[in-house]
């Protein structure tokens, strides 16, 4: 116990050494962390570790993480000010953007549909965001309209995630053959996970198993080859590819 005890008591002696050797700080600092390292410790903590660690990426994602926790609408009733004083499209996008981003829907579409004036009344960047609400929404008959509308307007605009939407879209109006035709044609040109876990499981849901299979493998293949920076923002495809493929064996 004596001996664990000392351990303890010099851990975090240890690692402010290890932190100041690493960034090169003035050797007085191993002195003082290891002669007095309870003392030491707070010193070089607050001196030295938290000024440092406030501008590192991980303390502004936990910085934020906590502003949300604490402030969870506050970027709904900035919008909501920013539109109040001026009721222009940019504030009425802003405002649609912070509900779509609390997954309050209705709200976001009604906003979405209220910046479709005048100018921007065919933007493609607007009628998309407002398809996506409308897709979360379930109303995927207005969400077809919307995507089907864009087209028409925008002949030359092209979107990988528009195209997944819209062959999204037709799988769940059970417009089967044309949500095939719609993957297949998005696959031609852009081969991401996302998009072939998305077809995968529309296979699935068709009862095509064995048309699923390959693109599931490719997806656990192409995920084992990422770099981890890549990996951690491709999990979710990871996951899911892995749970797709219980269900079919």
């Amino acid at each position: 116990m004596p001996l664990l005890a000392a351990i303890l008591y010099l851990i975090p002696a240890i690692y402010f050494a290890i932190h100041a050797v690493k960034n090169q700080q003035n050797y007085y600092w191993l002195f003082i962390l290891f002669v007095f390292p309870v003392v030491g410790s707070i010193t070089y903590a607050f001196s030295v570790w938290l000024p440092e660690f406030r501008h590192t990426r991980h303390a502004n994602q936990l910085e934020s993480k906590i502003k949300l926790v604490l402030n969870p609408d506050k970027d709904i009733r900035e919008a909501q000010r920013q539109y109040d004083i001026a009721p222009t499209t940019e504030h009425c996008l802003m405002l649609a953007d912070a509900y779509a981003d609390k997954e309050r829907y209705q709200d976001a579409a009604h906003y979405f549909n209220e910046s479709l004036q005048g100018h921007n009344q065919s933007s493609p960047d607007i009628l998309l965001r407002y398809a996506d609400t409308l897709f979360h929404m379930e109303d995927y008959s207005r969400c077809k309209k919307i995507l089907d509308t864009l087209t028409e307007n925008n002949p030359g605009f092209v979107s990988a995630p528009g195209h997944l939407l819209y062959a999204r879209t037709l799988a769940n109006l059970d417009k089967n053959d044309e949500a095939d035709e719609e993957f297949k044609s998005l696959m031609a040109y852009h081969d991401r996970i996302e998009i072939k876990i998305n077809y995968a499981s529309f296979l699935i849901n068709n009862n095509r198993n064995h048309e699923a299979l390959p693109f599931l493998e490719q997806v656990l293949t192409t995920y084992n080859l990422m770099p981890k920076s890549a990996q951690r923002f491709n999990r979710q495809w990871k996951e899911k590819a892995t749970v797709l493929m219980k269900q079919i064996n």
